[in-house]
């Protein structure tokens, strides 16, 4: 037996009418899905339908009915976005407490202050390697660099201890090594903007697609549902460049990044980066034929 919305969803499938009554209903049963059990409140249930509303329309269009409710299939998706919901606003919560923590804000003296006193344990194979004296600094200054590039590659400035024991490895300044990191940070920061503008123009692309497919619902004569065509294939295109320049934006910091930062070529932090991970590779593999 169908149930009410199943039955309304295949009506509006098969003429084409009733799509906005479709998604208010389907809407209302996304607010009132969370229930009592996840405890959220009536602004986070608001919040939560307005962040799945967009997949409303998709999803009525997708929907084939082949024996069970079209809440079966709803409520299997809102399940694991109200799931991912959840976990998001936790950790934001838990995030807007530690900022307006002052017992958590780290000072000047604090951030660049004296290395942690239990220093790095290294195995002889991995001293060999990186050449490490007796007193835990590198000797050659090549390999130093080549430890610089990496862990401006794959640290942040939030890894304190990591960032002062390679400043300790390689010799260079730990407010210097701090002050490179910041500096990739902020060129992070310029892609993080690039790609929400990206994300706002991908979002425009995805309504305006979708008002031109109702419009073509709800239009019967062919010329006009020509243009619209016409129109709905530019639209498609602008998307899909939207999206591959979306994808296009890599957030960790690039080898170019780093040799702007560093005032140096980038062949030099191609290479550098590519013998290190590479002997650092071979200890890996030798490590795990002798476990």
């Amino acid at each position: 037996m169908l149930s009410p919305l199943t039955r309304e969803i295949l009506m509006y499938q098969q003429t084409g009418i009733g799509l906005n009554k479709v998604v208010k209903l389907v809407a209302t049963h996304v607010y009132s899905f969370p229930g009592k059990k996840h405890n959220l409140s009536e602004d986070d249930r608001s919040e939560f339908l307005c962040r799945f509303y967009p997949r409303i329309p998709s999803m009525i269009f997708r929907f084939k009915y082949q024996g069970k409710p079209f809440e079966s299939y709803l409520n299997v998706t809102l399940k694991w976005q109200l799931k991912t919901f959840i976990s998001r606003k936790l950790k934001a919560n838990t995030e807007q407490k530690v900022f307006t923590c002052r017992n958590f804000w780290a000072t000047e003296e604090e951030r660049y202050g004296a290395v942690a006193e239990i220093p790095p344990s290294f195995s002889p194979k991995l001293r060999e390697t990186l050449q490490i004296g007796k007193n835990d600094k590198i000797k050659d200054p090549a390999i130093s660099k080549r430890l610089l590039y990496l862990t401006l590659k794959g640290l942040t400035k939030d890894n304190i201890s990591l960032v002062e024991h390679v400043a300790n490895l390689t010799g260079y300044d730990r407010k210097w090594l701090f002050h490179c990191l910041e500096a990739l940070e902020s060129k992070r920061e310029l892609k993080i903007s690039r790609l929400k503008k990206l994300q706002s123009k991908r979002n425009s692309q995805f309504f305006k697609i979708y008002r031109i497919h109702r419009k073509l619902l709800h239009e019967s004569e062919p010329a006009k549902k020509l243009l619209l065509a016409d129109k709905l294939l530019i639209e498609k295109k602008r998307l899909q460049l939207a999206i591959s320049e979306i994808r296009s934006i890599p957030l960790a910091p690039t080898h170019q990044d780093i040799a702007d930062v560093l005032k140096v070529p980038k062949g030099s932090i191609d290479s550098g980066i590519y013998y290190l991970k590479n002997a650092l590779r071979k200890i890996g593999i030798e490590y795990r034929q002798s476990a």
